[in-house]
């Protein structure tokens, strides 16, 4: 029995959870499948899982931006080091350009990026959200309140 395009696609891992690619030569990594370094041009490349949490170095916020994606703007757009050291850009959601600040961590989440008409494939994809890890740990004491520091 012949695959389905959309089943086909979404066995396709690396569409939703990216590798990285580190170079046992020089110790760098990259995002993606490579057979060559970048860097030092050797192929002596492991390929893995790339890691799904770590820093933004970098972003910015689009207003106008092809009519495809009209329906999320304004939408971030991040410079992101994560944690296996591979860099990307990717959507940063679920926070105002305003909150956002350099060394923020984040966290991958699969989201829908795009739906191809009406009827459709719908595509998903890696975006980045503010980690759940350290809002939680950022949350004020229990007992501590607005009341207490005489502000209102």
């Amino acid at each position: 029995m012949r695959d389905n395009v959309p089943d086909s696609w979404r066995r396709q891992s690396d569409h939703v959870i990216p590798v990285s690619s580190h170079c046992r030569h020089c110790r760098e990594t990259f995002i993606h499948e490579r057979h060559a370094c970048p860097r030092c041009g050797r192929g002596t490349m492991t390929v893995k899982p790339a890691s799904t949490a770590g820093v933004v170095e970098s972003w910015t916020e689009i207003f106008d931006p092809p009519e495809e994606f009209h329906r999320m703007r304004p939408y971030i757009i991040g410079l992101i080091r994560l944690d296996d050291g591979a860099r990307l850009s990717a959507p940063i959601v679920d926070v105002e350009s305003g909150m956002l600040v350099k060394g923020m961590r984040v966290e991958a989440v699969v989201r829908k990026v795009y739906v191809q008409g009406q009827d459709g494939l719908i595509e998903y994809g890696t975006k980045y959200r503010p980690s759940m890890k350290v809002i939680k740990e950022s949350k004020p004491p229990s007992g501590a309140s607005l009341a207490k520091s005489g502000k209102q």
